[in-house]
């Protein structure tokens, strides 16, 4: 009877050794383009890694405080997102270099937006970039009759991930 919680005990650690830690390397941004120039909309990100049978699933999480370079309409503070912003990308094969289209959820201002994403993927020893675009009309995410006119202008985020994969 003793035998059971050793035998799962020992399952739980050879599992936690043999699995991968991802981080997210630092000077890795999503992007928002204004005009002709690429900002980043946060310097700040929160992210969360989730393994699933479809490949890795990662949360990036940024709060409302640290979203920055956003048009901002200074008479009536109206702000483009007026809660946090995150972002889940579904289905990402550690360690495989390629073209993917990946499902993304992006969730802001209570809104739920979904977008299939073609997303380049290079791995190169222990380190994994992404990099993928997209562009969201300001309609979809943000319902405030200041920017009524400019619904269907388009926000690009542009995303510039870049990971470090290490074996435990």
């Amino acid at each position: 009877m003793k035998k059971k919680p050793l035998v799962l005990l020992l399952f739980f650690v050879l599992t936690f050794a043999h699995s991968q830690q991802i981080s997210f390397i630092h000077g890795s941004n999503i992007y928002v383009k204004i005009f002709l120039f690429f900002f980043p909309i946060g310097m700040k990100y929160e992210t969360f890694f989730h393994h699933t049978d479809d490949g890795l699933s990662i949360t990036i999480d940024i709060n409302q405080d640290e979203i920055i370079n956003e048009p901002i309409n200074e008479q009536d503070k109206a702000r483009l997102f007026n809660t946090d912003l995150s972002f889940n990308i579904r289905g990402v094969q550690i360690g495989k270099t390629g073209r993917y289209t990946l499902p993304v959820t992006i969730r802001c201002n209570r809104k739920i937006i979904r977008r299939d994403i073609d997303f380049t993927v290079i791995t190169e020893q222990n380190i994994m970039v992404m990099k993928g675009h997209t562009n969201i009309h300001l309609g979809e995410f943000n319902d405030n009759p200041l920017y009524k006119n400019r619904s269907n202008w388009k926000y690009p985020f542009h995303f510039d991930l870049r990971f470090q994969l290490q074996n435990n």
